[in-house]
């Protein structure tokens, strides 16, 4: 392994890390401030896309697993970095479902990012 793949799996780590904490942000705005006023209220966000955009945040969890992983002598698993990608994927819907495109948007980026990145940038041959 070449040096240049380790700082690419320091950058998939700093960068889940990045997500993690964003993730974190949204969870907490949907619990918490997204609430309603009173007893007669309905919630602004549902349990239930609550609930899905916890995948997210596993997914930022698995990517700086992944990138811990991947900055040491051997790469990221490759099933772990996909699994991450694919649960953060899942975890940008409800944003789609909530008529928030641009958030929704800027999610699913945040969680496909930094795996397409080590997938596309490393060489072949340090990955497997």
């Amino acid at each position: 392994r070449n040096k240049f793949t380790r700082v690419l799996a320091a950058l998939y780590a700093v960068l889940s890390a990045i997500a993690l904490l964003i993730w974190l942000g949204f969870l907490f705005f949907a619990l918490f401030l997204g609430g309603s006023p009173g007893p007669d209220y309905e919630r602004s966000v549902p349990y239930l896309y609550v609930g899905i955009m916890t995948f997210g945040l596993l997914g930022a969890v698995l990517g700086l697993t992944a990138g811990i992983k991947g900055s040491g002598t051997k790469p990221p698993p490759r099933v772990l970095s996909l699994c991450a990608a694919l649960s953060g994927a899942a975890g940008s819907i409800p944003f789609f479902l909530m008529e928030l495109p641009a958030v929704g948007l800027f999610a699913l980026l945040l969680s496909i990012l930094p795996t397409l990145l080590y997938l596309l940038l490393a060489p072949k041959k340090s990955r497997d």
